[in-house]
């Protein structure tokens, strides 16, 4: 019997991954429900410089949001 091998990716790849499965799983979660109305949430706190000192990141969607 052929066992099939699992490599660890990379942080690019990592990254193109999760995008990928976010993308599907939105897809997925928007033609059951029938919301399409997914928004990203951010905000921060900066300070003279720009600098950023707080903040917080999240998205909307079906009507709730996540932080």
């Amino acid at each position: 019997m052929q066992t099939e091998v699992v490599m660890l990716d990379d942080e690019v790849m990592c990254q193109q991954l999760d995008a990928f499965l976010v993308e599907r799983l939105y897809e997925f979660n928007s033609n059951v429900t029938g919301y399409f109305d997914a928004k990203l949430l951010g905000a921060a706190v900066r300070n003279e410089s720009g600098e950023v000192i707080a903040g917080l990141s999240g998205y909307t969607w079906g009507g709730s949001a996540e932080i």
